[in-house]
């Protein structure tokens, strides 16, 4: 089946400022809709771009809204960001050799949805030898000829991204602030980069703990992979893939990542020792689910905090950190009002 497409609306759909262009305006964009996996963005990232490449996948492409077919076209095509699509490149549907340019994958002048099964790898096999982050467009174009006329054409199209993300966000710069809590630390941090795509995550360990694993640097205060930084000056020249970068997990080392976010801005790490020692980092999560390397540490200690109160009320131990035992405070206070009243007497 030969596939229709004016050079003009091709141009549009690759120039990544609008994906159609519509003529006569008989449909909309919000007419049609695409999906890959069930989702208009799908994200791969370090931890599951290799063993994600090799899963199947499904790419449907429906009109919506009441909107029939008619004597139209349904077509789903895709590229890799960069290619360019001409008409030569369509003619054949579907195509059969995919080499990443701008290729048809399936059409139908007969339904009003299209949906085909297609593994990643087929589609591009090196999608994780290098690091950075690409996309993989996937189209559904409708296109309805009502005459010999160019302008008695009905055009446009919705698209669906896979966003192959293997740049993890840099390392955070600043430690955490802690403050204790009765079995718990409760954890803050300067350093909000501003950006809603990013999420944290806030891990701790007992002072002392080591992975052998890792390169520590005691001046930058965390724990460094050096293929992280490598990357980082390697990856433009295509030297490091997802291959080469530490997992999630690997960056996490021995450090438990369960403490819950209480507020946008803290978290709260429970079920900890009082007295004990805590060393605590936290980390940035790109929208993709990649991790940074830890923040430089933080220390803290566990223990049962009383406000001024119950510190003076003769009760219990504790008080601001206070270790001292029960009614010392109270005993001061007597002891000074005593020496007030002497001294009065005298005089």
């Amino acid at each position: 089946m030969r596939l229709r497409f004016a050079p003009m609306i091709l141009g549009v759909l690759l120039s990544g400022t609008a994906w159609g262009q519509l003529i006569n305006r008989n449909i909309a964009e919000d007419d049609l809709t695409i999906t890959f996996d069930n989702e208009e963005e799908f994200f791969l990232n370090v931890d599951n771009c290799r063993s994600r490449l090799n899963e199947t996948y499904t790419i449907q492409g429906s009109l919506v809204n009441g909107v029939t077919l008619g004597d139209g076209e349904l077509s789903i095509f895709f590229s890799r960001e960069g290619a360019t699509c001409t008409n030569d490149t369509l003619d054949e549907c579907p195509a059969t050799t995919l080499d990443g340019t701008c290729q048809c994958l399936d059409s139908s002048d007969t339904a009003s949805t299209v949906s085909l099964n297609e593994e990643l790898v087929d589609l591009w096999p090196e999608a994780c030898e290098t690091a950075g982050i690409y996309e993989l467009r996937f189209v559904l174009n409708f296109y309805e000829d009502y005459g010999n006329d160019d302008s008695d054409l009905d055009q446009d199209s919705a698209a669906a991204k896979v966003i192959i993300d293997l740049d993890p966000p840099s390392a955070p710069s600043d430690p955490p602030t802690i403050s204790p809590s009765d079995g718990a630390l409760v954890v803050t941090f300067p350093e909000r980069r501003g950006v809603e795509e990013y999420d944290y995550e806030v891990c701790y360990r007992l002072v002392g703990t080591e992975d052998e694993e890792i390169l520590g640097l005691p001046d930058a205060g965390g724990d460094r992979f050096p293929a992280v930084l490598d990357a980082q000056v390697e990856s433009a020249s295509g030297g490091i893939g997802a291959a080469d970068l530490p997992t999630n997990d690997a960056l996490r080392g021995s450090y438990s990542c369960n403490c819950d976010r209480k507020e946008d801005d803290e978290f709260r790490c429970e079920g900890l020792d009082n007295g004990q020692d805590y060393e605590v980092v936290y980390a940035i999560l790109d929208e993709a689910g990649n991790r940074s390397e830890s923040s430089p540490r933080a220390v803290g200690v566990p223990g049962e905090v009383l406000d001024f109160a119950e510190r003076y009320s003769g009760g219990e131990t504790g008080g601001c950190a206070s270790t001292r035992g029960p009614g010392v405070g109270l005993i001061a206070l007597a002891g000074l009002g005593l020496l007030i009243t002497m001294r009065r007497r005298r005089h």
